[in-house]
């Protein structure tokens, strides 16, 4: 895990994880009500373009082709509708697993194995990445994320998730 935190330089989110994010997340995520998401498209245009002088790329994180297929929608890519400087498809899950939400903190924290795989290494090569997600817990997903896009050849990688908790 130690290599892959340096792989991040910097975690921003919008909010702080309370009740109030928590049922709209359920309502956006797990109810399939995309507009609840939409929501937020603009407060993610406006970091994203405070960030453009900084980046050169934005990456969703994906979802597994399982969790896709379920909820029909990625609502990383649902906040990123309007922006530009969008890098779809050039990282994927590596595995389907149990949700993040179902496991212990410890459980997130010590998972070793590599969450994501890079698949177009030529759209990232050079270049500084913003990840987005959605909620920042332990910051397992992320540091995977970062991980492999360094690896591969991004230069750095930033990420803004909706919410911290």
């Amino acid at each position: 895990m130690k290599e892959q935190c340096h792989a991040l330089v910097h975690n921003r989110s919008l909010f702080e994880y309370n009740d109030f994010i928590k049922r709209v997340l359920v309502i956006y995520k797990y109810r399939g009500d995309v507009e609840a998401g939409r929501a937020f498209n603009n407060m993610f245009t406006k970091e994203i373009r405070k960030s453009y002088r900084f980046i050169d790329g934005v990456v969703p994180i994906p979802l597994s082709y399982e969790r896709l297929y379920e909820r029909g929608f990625n609502q990383c890519e649902i906040w990123l509708e309007k922006g530009s400087h969008t890098i779809n498809n050039c990282l994927v899950r590596t595995n389907h697993e149990e949700k993040q939400s179902k496991k212990s903190r410890a459980e997130r924290i010590n998972r070793t194995e590599q969450m994501f795989q890079v698949t177009n290494q030529s759209l990232i090569l050079g270049k500084k990445l913003l990840v987005i997600d959605d909620l920042y817990t332990t910051g397992t997903t992320i540091y995977h994320a970062a991980h492999s896009l360094v690896k591969n050849g991004a230069s750095k990688v930033y990420s803004l998730t909706l919410c911290r908790g």
